[in-house]
């Protein structure tokens, strides 16, 4: 069983092998061109880029939704999952006048005091708040994003090969290096179908193990069980 998240990038993927059949297909008529070719090669690496960022956030929002439901003391989230979840209205607070400090200082105690006070049981965490520092799903980025989980790398927990973490490295910086030279209006961006097939490869094999792993890591640490779940990772 999956989470919803994968479900929906597995079927986010297929909208990828659809471009792909299309231009071999015989019944591609007129596509049969270079230049339909690279188009099709330069919009599959956008779609296929949003697709695999939707499903970090995707995952994130029911992993939040897990550890809300799972009466967490607070104590045992980590630090870094707590100070991200805090950031902004801290700086918020921070930022403001002392004397207009009042709502903030409010909102804090409701939304963010029993994340902070020992014995309490989390109920507050917002996906959003986790995901707010990540611009694009580059390796780094994902790497501070799942150490919210007590995860110190994520490529070395969904992967047990060196040479095969750093290939997996390399094809997701690469995919969304490339759609952000695409998005922001690099013309001279070319991407092959081979490039294509690789990425989706390296985008379902990531996707496949961090779902695994996200759910170990909420049992093992969190006593939370949640509905999808796996083997070892590859």
């Amino acid at each position: 069983m999956t989470s919803s998240a994968l479900a929906d990038f597995q079927a986010g993927a297929d909208e990828i092998v659809a471009l792909r059949i299309l231009i071999s297909s015989p019944m591609g008529g007129a596509l049969h061109n270079p230049a339909a070719s690279r188009a099709i090669g330069r919009a599959s690496v956008v779609l296929l880029s949003s697709h695999f960022e939707r499903y970090h956030y995707g995952l994130f929002e029911e992993i939040t939704d897990a550890l809300n439901a799972g009466k967490v003391p607070s104590e045992c989230l980590p630090s870094e999952l707590r100070l991200r979840h805090s950031r902004r209205p801290v700086d918020h607070l921070g930022s403001t006048q002392w004397d207009q400090r009042a709502n903030g200082l409010s909102n804090f105690a409701t939304n963010e005091a029993t994340l902070w006070r020992k014995g309490d049981l989390v109920t507050c965490l917002q996906s959003t708040h986790l995901l707010e520092f990540m611009k694009s799903p580059k390796p780094d980025e994902l790497v501070k994003l799942y150490r919210c989980l007590g995860i110190p790398d994520i490529f070395a927990a969904v992967t047990r090969r060196p040479h095969t973490r750093s290939a997996l490295r390399m094809r997701i910086q690469s995919l969304v290096d490339k759609r952000n030279a695409i998005a922001h209006g690099d013309a001279s961006e070319d991407v092959t179908q081979s490039d294509v097939d690789s990425y989706l490869r390296a985008a379902l094999q990531f996707c496949r193990s961090v779902d695994r792993v996200a759910a170990r890591s909420l049992r093992s640490k969190f006593h939370v069980n949640v509905a999808w779940y796996g083997r070892s990772a590859f």
